[in-house]
Parts: C-alpha cells; structure tokens; sequence
C-alpha cells in the first residue's frame, strides 16, 4: 500500500471514535436483498462520501451471521467480536468511495438488523443510513408468484419456487437463471409454473434478460400493431426484434405476445438468438426435411440443446413449448455459448 505502513493502518483501524456527530462525511450501506435462505450469501455496499485522506467504516453484524470477505484488500479489514472495520484510503480525494462485504445468514430463521458507523481523522462518527434488515426464511419457504404482483419488482433471488421439485430435470436450470434475475415480472400465482405453455411476451424477456443481461429501456413506440407500449413486455419485445430473433408473426405486422410458442418455433428463436451452427439432420421422424424450421432443429440437436421429444426419434415440433422445457433450453443454449466463448 503505497505511502501507507502497515503500522499506521494497523492504529487507524484500532482508533475509537468520538460521539456521533452531524459530520460533512456520510455512508449509505445497500443490501442485495431483503430475505435470505439460513447459509446463504448476502453482499452488503457501502458508499462513503465527504470524508479526508482517509475514514473507517464499523459495521456491527447481526448475530448468528459471520464474515465471509470483501472486496477491500484484507490488510485494511479486520473482524473481532461481530464487528467488522474496514478502513478507507481516499489519497486523491474522491467524491465518493464505494466497497462490498460478504457475510453468511444464520440457520436460524427471523429479522436481522445491521448498524454501523462512520469516522474520519478527526474521529468525527456519524450513522451508516439506508438498508439494515434481512428476513431469514425458515427452511423450506418458498417462493410463490401473483397475478397482480408489480412486474418491475424481481422476486427474491435466493427462494426456490413452490411449484419447482428439487429432483425435475428443470430444477437446476430454473435455480440458475432465477439467480441471474431472468424471471421478475413473469411469475404465476403458484411460482413459475414449470408445466404451463411459455408465450411468446414471456419469452421475450427471458431472452433479452439473458441475451443483453440487463432490462432494455422503457419503449417509447412498438413497430408491433398488437403491443402497447407501456406494457411491462413491450421493451422486451421491441428489442427483441432489433436483435432479429423474432419478426413478427402472420404478415409481421404483430407480435401475438399471447400466443403459446411451438417446439419449432423455440428452435427458431434460439438459433437465431445465439447464432447456433450449421449440423447434419439429427433424423428426427417427424421433422420433414423441408420443414420451414428443419434447419434449425438441426441447429439445436447438434449443439446438444435439445435431444428430442418422447424415446429421442422425435422432435415434436406442434406440441407447445413448456415453461419448464424453455428454461432447460436456454440454459443449455447459454452453456453451450460459454463453452464456445472459452474456445
């Protein structure tokens, strides 16, 4: 640490404060989540602002839960009796300096309150504001959707879905997408409803949300007769189409965010969005070989997305895509796209 020993780093993080005080320095800690599954992860921000050359941050942790880590080099950190103090060094006088720690919940289930202080060089302390409660679920709490749920407000990431078994061929792929945050917005009042037909408004935003790993920006027009605007689906949808994955349906004119999306269909949509292969005819039975969606089937069986439908002969195309079998694609389709990237 350049111009820092260290001793002196060593006296900084051990020195006690002074009464809390209406300081020019202040700190806002951001939880990245409101509820937590007992042993899971929780990684907490700070922003520090308006402090000198340097200031230390004390963060008292709830009890039950332990330190885990941070992003802050851990000669500046230390961690005694529930309490972790990290030290910031502010040499060229940044507006502001931001940092994260990890801390592991506890098995046991309740609210849990964090609380922290902020001093500077002249030992001035003041309150570390914004977020301070963790819920802890008990064991086996699960996650349900609603149908009048706010859809710009994602479900939190650590619950499983009540209507997602633990040994379904989709459970893995679901827990992975739901950590990436893929699926706020399209819940059904029972979960994810893994059983149910995808439609093709819901399959936008998956696709998007993985595609892009962010939420498009609001529209502010549809090149869709059949989408408003100001639907929650429309951002999704009209950037879906920039990315040529979908144009439209019947005469292109609309989108039929409502309709269910066929197996072909999907296998369209996923070639497109991920830029799949050329591969030889996987000989599927009931896939004719001048079916408008043959080659891409071919595209999806050889980038081992899908294995067909039933004993593996077929592919199914007319059946309905389930939401549980369009989630297993697009993990698949993702693995396969790293596997190539790291190629």
């Amino acid at each position: 640490m350049a111009a820092v020993t260290v001793a002196v780093v060593a006296v900084a993080l051990a020195y006690a404060p002074a009464a809390a005080s209406a300081g020019g320095h202040s700190a806002v800690r951001t939880l990245d989540t409101a509820s937590a599954d007992p042993g899971s992860e929780v990684e907490v921000m700070i922003e520090a602002r308006g402090f000198g050359p340097f200031a230390r941050v004390s963060e008292a942790l709830p009890v039950g839960w332990t330190y885990s880590g941070s992003s802050l080099p851990e000669e500046v950190v230390r961690v005694e009796a529930g309490t972790a103090r990290f030290l910031l060094l502010n040499i060229d006088r940044s507006e502001s300096v931001a940092f994260t720690y990890t801390v592991t919940a506890p098995a046991v289930a309740g609210t849990y309150a964090f609380s922290g202080i902020i001093d500077d060089a002249d030992r001035v302390a003041g309150t570390v504001g914004g977020d301070s409660e963790v819920v802890v679920r008990p064991t086996g709490e699960c996650l349900r959707g609603s149908s009048d749920a706010d859809p710009s407000v994602a479900p939190s990431r650590g619950a499983r879905f009540c209507d997602v078994a633990a040994g379904a061929y989709y459970a893995a792929p679901v827990a992975q997408l739901h950590s990436g945050g893929v699926f706020g917005g399209t819940l059904c009042k029972d979960g994810l409803c893994p059983s149910e037909p995808v439609d093709r408004e819901t399959m936008a935003v998956w696709v998007v949300r993985l595609l892009d790993g962010q939420d498009p920006q609001p529209a502010t027009r549809s090149r869709f007769d059949d989408v408003d605007p100001a639907s929650f689906h429309a951002r999704f949808i009209e950037r879906l189409a920039e990315l040529d994955v979908t144009r439209g349906c019947g005469d292109g004119s609309g989108f039929c965010p409502e309709r269910s999306v066929s197996r072909a269909q999907m296998a369209v949509f996923l070639s497109r969005a991920y830029g799949l292969a050329d591969g030889s005819d996987p000989g599927f039975a009931d896939v004719p070989d001048d079916a408008w969606y043959a080659a891409d089937v071919a595209k999806l069986a050889a980038s081992g997305i899908t294995m067909g439908c039933g004993d593996g002969t077929r592919f199914c195309p007319d059946l309905d895509t389930t939401r549980g079998q369009m989630v297993t694609f697009l993990h698949r389709a993702e693995k396969q796209e790293e596997g190539a990237s790291a190629g």
